[in-house]
């Protein structure tokens, strides 16, 4: 190894850490070379395992850099785009500055992840590098619990463009997608350390012929014949999307009845394509549809219309054996709620309110509002009616918005629908951020529960989605129009993730890490 000597004296061994976030940095928005998340890891990981005479301070300030320059040049970008309503203008200043703590966060746990793998090292250098792997997999599942799923900092979503990938999502979900990344990254690292490269080369292709094997299974289970060959029939569906986010673009009460000429004129071109289903994936109204009338004592900013007067509409521009989905938030009973609202002949005739409303975007946290923090300018309620539409014999699953991150709730709705809606509009993002990366989570949940999904988004991208989590048709992002697609229901096969979720996993990773403390105990009592 002394071709690496110079990279293992003072100060050059600070490069490989380096070397390291740079990659990651490239590898991810608004870069966008994702076949570099392949290497990214390598150098860190060859620091963390194959430099014993770095002190726990070096390994510490070398896993510092790295992440913190992965972390700071995702998630600058990312939060500059964000912004609010402008009533919240210190609200958003802070969102905008959050590039900041998740830097140091970024930083920081990169520095106690190389840390604790330096700690329990043993005398086998894949079982390190394994170590590294399963610690920094165990973060993000930790990570991701802690802030509900949004989380766009995942190296399965740089990966999202291999589709081979997106499949072992079916085995273990998007985690055992980030450990197969970073078991990758560490035969790179390997490679240097390996004394033997014959022996090293043959034992790596002994695990890909492993993992290859395991997914050909998978897959011969899932796609091959069956119970799921007679399901045939597909439902036609259509997607509305409109870029514009001025004010003009919702519709008003004037003389009584409801009017919105821009969402007409695109209703008219998707019932053109014979739909039974027709999405509109926002709100119709700057403000909210109430159930039962409209309270007088609220400004008509807040309520704008309600259920009748908006049905009407619906009446007069969809026809009668159609459903017609929008996005919006219900007064009903004293309480907002943010749902999709189905509307068939004029009527309202399902309803699915959003099971996890998201703090500060759909609700004004109390211990904020005490301090007269408020973000919204009302709080939505988590709901309790969560209807699945039929659409001839095949029941529709519903993730709204921030939901698409949430791995179990498309576990829960993909039990007994034919397919997901997953829709959003991801506005409070200026660029194309959000919608690039919630377009890859749809993907995932697709894969992960073997399910066709339908990513509706109303500034773009929206896409529909196979049950192996390829996309199918998209329309992209900021774009106006009508994507149509035949939809045919997944063949109800359950994966092993839909089955299991997370738990064999985090077996997986628990063992491991009961492994290398066990054998670093041993080592130390020797």
């Amino acid at each position: 190894m002394s071709h690496l000597n110079f990279y293992t004296k003072k100060p050059h061994w600070l490069l490989l850490p380096l070397v390291s976030g740079v990659l990651m940095a490239l590898s991810f928005y608004p870069f966008g070379a994702s076949p570099l998340i392949f290497v990214a890891f390598a150098p860190l990981i060859y620091f963390a395992i194959g430099m014993p005479e770095r002190t726990t301070r070096e390994l510490f300030i070398g896993g510092l850099i790295a992440g913190s320059i992965s972390a700071l040049s995702f998630s600058y970008p990312f939060f500059a785009q964000f912004h609010w309503i402008k009533e919240t203008y210190l609200f958003e200043t802070i969102v905008r500055l959050f590039f900041i703590p998740a830097a140091i966060i970024g930083g920081l746990s990169f520095g106690v992840i190389t840390i604790i793998t330096r700690l329990l090292l043993t005398r086998w250098a894949a079982f390190n590098a394994l170590i590294f792997s399963t610690l920094f997999a165990l973060w993000l599942l930790v990570f991701q619990l802690s802030i509900d799923g949004f989380n766009y900092f995942d190296p399965a979503f740089a990966a999202a463009s291999a589709p081979v990938l997106i499949k072992f999502a079916g085995i273990g979900g998007t985690p055992l997608v980030t450990l197969i990344i970073l078991l990758t990254n560490s035969f790179f690292a390997l490679f240097f350390l390996a004394e033997n490269k014959k022996k090293f080369f043959f034992g790596t292709a002994g695990i890909i012929a492993i993992f290859t094997i395991g997914l050909l299974a998978h897959e011969r289970y899932l796609r091959g014949g069956g119970a799921g060959e007679a399901i045939i029939k597909t439902v036609p569906i259509a997607i509305i999307q409109i870029s514009d986010r001025r004010d003009e673009a919702f519709g008003f009460v004037k003389d009584e009845s409801f009017q919105y000429p821009l969402l007409e004129r695109r209703i008219k071109e998707a019932v053109s394509t014979g739909a039974e289903l027709i999405i509109y994936p926002f709100s119709p109204v700057s403000g909210a549809i109430a159930i039962n009338g409209i309270d007088a004592a609220f400004n008509k900013k807040v309520l704008v219309t309600d259920v009748d007067t908006f049905g009407a509409w619906v009446k007069k521009n969809v026809p009668e054996n159609t459903v017609f989905l929008t996005w919006n938030s219900i007064y009903e009973n004293g309480a907002f709620f943010n749902e999709y609202s189905f509307w068939k002949n004029g009527e309202l005739h399902k309803r699915y309110q959003k099971r996890q409303p998201l703090p500060f975007a759909d609700y004004t946290p109390s211990w904020a509002a005490k301090k007269g923090f408020y973000t919204t300018p009302f709080d939505v309620k988590t709901g309790s009616i969560t209807d699945q539409v039929s659409l001839g014999d095949y029941s529709v699953g519903n993730l709204i918005c921030s939901e698409v991150g949430d791995r179990e709730l498309a576990r829960d709705d993909a039990l007994t629908a034919a397919f997901i809606i997953a829709g959003g509009s991801d506005a409070m993002f200026a660029g194309d951020v959000a919608g690039r990366v919630n377009l890859i989570q749809a993907q995932y949940r697709a894969a992960e529960n073997n399910i066709p999904v339908i990513r509706a988004n109303r500034l773009g991208p929206s896409a529909f989605i196979g049950p192996d989590g390829a996309i199918v048709s998209k329309i992209e992002y900021n774009k106006d129009g009508v994507l149509f697609g035949e939809m045919a229901p997944g063949n109800g096969k359950k994966t092993i993730y839909a089955r299991f979720g997370d738990t064999p996993l985090l077996v997986f990773i628990g063992l491991i890490i009961l492994l290398a403390v066990y054998f670093r105990t041993k080592k130390t009592r020797a």
